[in-house]
């Protein structure tokens, strides 16, 4: 998805969290969910390490759930194994 903002009625708002397959997260949320704090996943978001599904400017944005675990998975680096 693009830095472009994306304006939405609340009928297409709810249409887009249900096609996602439940409710979309707001940085709080999702901060909660990976028990980081909400400055941490804006970084993450800032080093295209995860890519929200919605953005209406630039302090507000949704994040599937699903999408941002596959993300996490696929860009983290692997983890270093113990000698």
């Amino acid at each position: 998805m693009s830095d472009q903002a994306i304006t939405l009625t609340a009928e297409q708002f709810a249409e887009l969290e249900a096609t996602q397959g439940g409710r979309l997260l707001s940085y709080r949320e999702l901060a909660g969910r990976l028990g980081l704090g909400e400055r941490t996943v804006k970084e993450l978001k800032a080093a295209r390490m995860i890519t929200p599904v919605l953005a209406y400017g630039s302090n507000v944005v949704r994040f599937h759930w699903p999408s941002v675990i596959a993300e996490l998975e696929k860009k983290a680096p692997a983890a270093r194994k113990g000698r």
